[in-house]
C-alpha cells in the first residue's frame, strides 16, 4: 500500500526543484540560512564544541567537508555532526514555534557538510531549505500531543532528507530508500531536555550525521523501508502518535513554512524569550533597576512550565542554565541583556543571581494547547507600590513581532565577533554580506568568508 505522506514529500521535492522561488520565500530562506551559519560560528567557540571536534577526529581523517568556524576539514559524517551541534549548542538557532521544531539545525549543519562534494550554490541551498522546513515544520504542526521524542532531531532529520532530495538526483526508488534509511536511524528523546544535558545538541548532531550516512548507503543501492510515514511502525504511528497525517499531506501542497519561522534574540530556550523580553521592555520603558523590583508574575502556557520551569542550582552547566527561567530572568533583571557571555563560570556560580531569581513567580494561564508558547501575561511590582503589566501575544522574533533588518545584522555581528577589541565595522560588513549573500555563489565560498 502506498504511503501517501511519502508520496506528498516526493511531490514537494519535485515541485520545488523545478521552479524559481518567489522573492518573499527567497528572502526568508536566505535570512535563516545566514542566521544558522552565524550561530554555528558562535557555537564553534563553545568549549564543549572543541571537545566534540577532538572526539570526531577518532571517527576518520579524510578532508571531505567544511566545518563552520574553521578552515579545518573532516569526513562529511563528522562535519555534519559537528556543524549541527554548533548550530544548536547555544540555543540560539531559529525555530517554527507552533511546530516546536528547530528546523534549521540538522538541515544547515548537513548542507554545509556536503557543500563541497555536491557543489551546492546558494540557490541550491535555498530550495533545499524551503522543502526541508516545510516537511520538518509540517510534521510538528501535525502533532496533537506534547513532545516525547526530541522533535528537532526526529522531524529535523526527515526534513533534511527531503531537502537533500532537491539536489542529490536520486531516482524514486533510491529516494525512498534514502528517506527510509534516515527514518531507520531516528533517535533523540526529551529526557536530555528535562535534565538540561549537552546530549540535547548531540542528538541534533547525530541526526545530521545519519542523513549523510543514509545518502551514501542509498547511492550504493542499499535499500531501506518505504512506508516510513504511515506504515504500522512509521513516523505517525510511533514518533507522533495521533498526529493528523491528512493535514500534513494537504498543507505540504499549500503552505510555505519558511515564512513562519522565528528568530531567537537570546541564546536560551525559546520558551524563556517572552518573559525575558517582557522584563526588559518594562524595565527599559520605566527606567527600573533590579533593586526596584519586588516581584514578577508571569502567566504562561503549560509548555513554558514544562520546558524551562526548573530550579536554579549551584552546580549548573551552561546547557542547564540556558533552559532555567529563574537563572535567565535574574540575569535579565540585573544586566538587561543576555548574550553568549552570560553563561560564564563566574555567572553560573554567582549566588546573588539565586537571590534575584526568587522575584519571579510562574503561574498557569489555563491554555490547553500542549504545544503553544503564547499568549503570556507579565505583571511587575515594585517596592514603591507601582504595578506594570504587559500582554505578549507574539514573542520577539516571531513573524508577528519580527527582528528588523538592523536587529538581524546586530545578532549576526555579535555571533561573528570573536574579539571584542576588534573594529566592529569589520564584523558588521561580514554580517551584511552574509545576510545579503548572492544566489549564484557556492555555499562553500560563503562559509569560507566567516
Amino acid at each position: 500500500m502506498e504511503d501517501k505522506a511519502v508520496t506528498a514529500i516526493i511531490d514537494k521535492i519535485n515541485t520545488v526543484s523545478e521552479k524559481t522561488l518567489d522573492q518573499a520565500t527567497t528572502k526568508a530562506a536566505k535570512k535563516f540560512l545566514a542566521d544558522s551559519l552565524a550561530v554555528g560560528f558562535s557555537g564553534y567557540h563553545e568549549p564543549v564544541a572543541a571537545q566534540l571536534r577532538q572526539t570526531a577526529k577518532q571517527w576518520g581523517t579524510s578532508k571531505q567537508a567544511c566545518l563552520i568556524g574553521t578552515q579545518e576539514r573532516q569526513p562529511s559524517t563528522s562535519a555534519a555532526f559537528c556543524n549541527a551541534f554548533q548550530i544548536h549548542c547555544q540555543e540560539f538557532d531559529c525555530l517554527h514555534e507552533a511546530a516546536t521544531v528547530h528546523v534549521m539545525a540538522v538541515l544547515a549543519g548537513s548542507l554545509v557538510a556536503v557543500a563541497d562534494r555536491e557543489k551546492l550554490t546558494i540557490e541550491d541551498a535555498l530550495k533545499a531549505i524551503v522543502v526541508g522546513v516545510d516537511v520538518a515544520a509540517g510534521l510538528g504542526l501535525a502533532a496533537k500531543k506534547g513532545l516525547t521524542f526530541f522533535r528537532p532531531a526526529t522531524a529535523g532529520a526527515m526534513g533534511t532528507a527531503a531537502a537533500f532530495g532537491t539536489f542529490v538526483k536520486l531516482d524514486e526508488v533510491k529516494l525512498k530508500n534514502f528517506m527510509g534509511l534516515v527514518y531507520s536511524q531516528l533517535a533523540g528523546t526529551m529526557q536530555a531536555h528535562i535534565e538540561g544535558s549537552v546530549a540535547l545538541p548531540l542528538q541534533i548532531g547525530a541526526a545530521a550525521r545519519s542523513v549523510i550516512t543514509a545518502l551514501d548507503l542509498s547511492r550504493e543501492g542499499i535499500g531501506g523501508p518505504h512506508n516510513v510515514m504511515t506504515g504500522p511502525y512509521g513516523y505517525f504511528n510511533l514518533f507522533e502518535q495521533d498526529a493528523n497525517c491528512e493535514s500534513f499531506v494537504t498543507e505540504l501542497k499549500t503552505k510555505s513554512r519558511v515564512l513562519e519561522l522565528s528568530h531567537k534574540p537570546f541564546p536560551t530556550g525559546r520558551a524563556a524569550h517572552a518573559i525575558l523580553d517582557g522584563i526588559r521592555s518594562i524595565m527599559r520603558e520605566n527606567h527600573l533597576v533590579v533593586d526596584d523590583i519586588k516581584e514578577i508574575k508571569a502567566a504562561v502556557p503549560p509548555l513554558i512550565r514544562r520546558l524551562v520551569d526548573r530550579p536554579i542550582k549551584n552546580d549548573m552547566s551552561a546547557s542547564y542554565a540556558r533552559l532555567c527561567i529563574y537563572y535567565l530572568s535574574a540575569l535579565m533583571m540585573r544586566d538587561l541583556r543576555i548574550d553568549r557571555n552570560s553563561f560564564s563560570p563566574a555567572n553560573l556560580k554567582d549566588n546573588s543571581l539565586q537571590i534575584i531569581s526568587r522575584k519571579l513567580v510562574l503561574i498557569d494561564n489555563d491554555l490547553k494547547d500542549p504545544n503553544a508558547l503564547s499568549p503570556q501575561h507579565i505583571i511587575l511590582q515594585t517596592f514603591n507600590g507601582q504595578t506594570f503589566e504587559l500582554d505578549i501575544h507574539a514573542t520577539l522574533g516571531h513573524p508577528d513581532n519580527p527582528l528588523n533588518y538592523d536587529d538581524q545584522i546586530e545578532k549576526i555581528t555579535n555571533c561573528l565577533q570573536t574579539d571584542t577589541h576588534d573594529e566592529s565595522k569589520t564584523y558588521i560588513s561580514k554580517a551584511t554580506d552574509l545576510l545579503d549573500m548572492k544566489e549564484d555563489k557556492l555555499l562553500e565560498e560563503v562559509i569560507a568568508t566567516l
